[in-house]
């Protein structure tokens, strides 16, 4: 790295330093506030590299507040962290009463009041999710034949209206019902209160929330317009880098986006994690290369990044180095032993390579750490699964759905282990439940829209099929394995035209010798259906013609050589028969 970069870097560094500490004077609850930004920035850039030396950077935080008021403070971040938001809410009120100071609102405390809000409503959200989330035991009497699923989330929160006096009347802090809708009427009236000047990191906080209620009524566009703004109050705020990722629903509008932001927000050290975060969410449909490029070159920075580890083992994942993803892993767990976000994909990879010993040990440490975590209960449906106990693994899915909670992208991948589970149970119908409530989790994921195609393959519905294949190579157009997919559904429709240019496309993306010679066989055939010889002729000498003779060389001139019988050219196929020996005269 050179010395110009590193400066820079440097820069970056410092600048986060100093923007924390400017925020976090701010309030004495700042720290609970922005706790998610804090931690992601301290761990991942500030700790994360050997830039800056931390001992010499001297000051401390010093808060406005009075020492009554932190005891007051305190009880209501206890009370936060305890789920008890109403009475949150109760001591807020009765502060502002004792200190008189309704007319001169405290807007760090006003925007607690709604985020206590939001919080009791979104865990009414997530208890009602929790009661109709995953699949009941009789998931092929749940399938519907239209294929609707009756406990949609999205229906669920835009009809949900909890009334907080019913849920717990010693408070009885609101006597109006409290919904989606009420929220951000009460974050649009804060904003236009506050003074845009004295109070960036609380309106850039009431965007973020009000950013990601949009989102829940998929209102994308607007969402990302309160981001945006939520960026521009605090280019620091994380949290709203991700929300916006969560919004983006094809590989072209990461540039678009990535440019919207460069123009509107000051650029600092997230941005990069951004756009890395960005590619990761859909390596399969973007340039690899660049994706590599950008994430080397960040981790060389901040070797001690786990956000940058964590991708890096991934990484290795998805181009199938499985050798050197289980040991990247196993260092993040040396790293962090107690950290239970690694362990789920490190136990895909045991499971994907049959490590049944490291598999067990690890499901042992997630369940010494908590046994009543979604990341345990997957990787003990993952052990199960190894060794064909079906019915229990998709128990332990189910439960690990339901601790899920609000990440949807874990639900997604717990959904489609669900409907694989299914496939090897020969239970097709409830593996495409399955897999539908995978998609309307993360309707990016690969793994489900395959899923989808090949459980209607198997129920010989191709039209189906093929619609999902079609979304399958939408999302990872060089992926030889939906091109195959689709060209058999094709045949099956007897649209062999579509079903030849399917195998081209699946033949050029192939990269062993052996794939593509497979995929040569099944060309083979669609033109014997086509009754295209010439074709035939035109690859079969393709293969003769390769430099290095192989067994797919002699089969090859076998075949063109009973080609040529079956249309009268017997003396050429004599003579081909005869090069099979060395003879000059072919």
């Amino acid at each position: 790295m050179s010395d110009t970069k590193a400066g820079s870097y440097e820069d970056y560094v410092l600048a986060a330093i100093q923007e924390l500490q400017r925020s976090k004077q701010t309030h004495y609850l700042m720290t609970y506030i922005n706790s998610y930004n804090y931690s992601f920035i301290e761990n991942n850039v500030i700790n994360a590299s050997d830039l800056v030396n931390l001992n010499q950077i001297s000051g401390g935080i010093e808060y406005s507040c009075n020492f009554n008021e932190q005891i007051i403070f305190n009880n209501i971040q206890q009370s936060l962290n305890e789920k008890q938001y109403q009475k949150v809410v109760f001591l807020i009120e009765q502060y502002e009463t004792q200190t008189s100071v309704k007319n001169n609102i405290d807007p760090c405390l006003e925007f607690i009041k709604i985020k206590a809000i939001y919080l009791f409503w979104m865990d009414n959200i997530n208890f009602s999710s929790i009661l109709n989330d995953g699949l009941s035991l009789n998931d092929d009497m749940d399938y519907q034949p239209d294929g609707t699923n009756h406990h949609s989330i999205i229906a669920m929160i835009n009809a949900a209206s909890f009334n907080l006096t019913d849920a717990d009347t010693k408070f009885g802090c609101f006597a109006q019902p409290i919904n989606l809708t009420s929220i951000l009427e009460k974050i649009s009236k804060l904003i236009l209160s506050l003074d845009k000047s004295k109070s960036p990191y609380i309106l850039s906080a009431l965007y973020l929330l009000s950013g990601k209620l949009l989102l829940m009524k998929n209102e994308k566009a607007y969402a990302v317009d309160k981001l945006t703004r939520a960026l521009k109050f605090d280019p620091y705020n994380w949290e709203a880098y991700e929300e916006i990722i969560k919004s983006i629903s094809a590989p072209n509008e990461i540039v678009i986006l990535s440019e919207h932001l460069a123009e509107e927000v000051n650029q600092t050290i997230l941005f990069d994690f951004f756009q890395i975060k960005c590619w990761d969410e859909f390596f399969e449909s973007i340039d690899a290369e660049l994706y590599i490029e950008l994430l080397t070159t960040t981790i060389n920075i901040f070797p001690k990044s786990k956000f940058l580890l964590t991708k890096n083992a991934d990484l290795a994942y998805k181009l199938n180095d499985l050798p050197q993803s289980e040991f990247l892993y196993e260092q993040l767990l040396e790293s962090y032993p107690f950290c239970l976000d690694t362990m789920f994909n490190y136990s895909n990879i045991l499971y994907v390579t049959e490590d049944y010993p490291k598999l067990k040990d690890l499901m042992i440490k997630a369940k010494s750490i908590n046994e009543m975590s979604c990341t345990y209960q997957a990787i003990h449906g993952n052990l199960e699964s190894l060794i064909r106990n079906n019915e229990k693994a998709i128990i332990h899915f189910k439960t690990a759905i339901k601790l899920a909670k609000t990440d949807f992208a874990k639900k997604c991948k717990l959904y489609v282990l669900i409907g694989h589970e299914f496939v090897e149970l020969g239970n097709y119908h409830a593996a495409i439940f399955a897999y539908r409530n995978a998609i309307k989790q993360d309707h990016k994921d690969y793994a489900a829209w395959m899923g989808l195609g090949f459980a209607y393959d198997i129920l010989d519905q191709p039209k189906f099929a093929i619609y999902y294949y079609q979304k399958c190579i939408a999302l990872k157009n060089e992926d030889p394995r939906g091109w195959r997919s689709i060209a058999a559904s094709y045949i099956k429709v007897d649209k062999l035209n579509l079903a030849y240019k399917a195998l081209e496309k699946a033949y050029e993306f192939s990269e062993l010798r052996a794939k593509k010679m497979s995929v040569v066989e099944e060309i083979l055939n669609v033109l014997k259906k086509m009754n295209d010889v010439e074709k035939q002729e035109q690859w079969l000498k393709s293969i003769i013609e390769c430099p290095e003779p192989d067994e797919y060389h002699e089969k090859a001139t076998d075949m063109l050589a009973e080609l040529y019988r079956s249309t009268g050219r017997s003396d050429e196929a004599q003579r081909l028969e005869l090069s099979k020996y060395g003879d000059p005269a072919f």
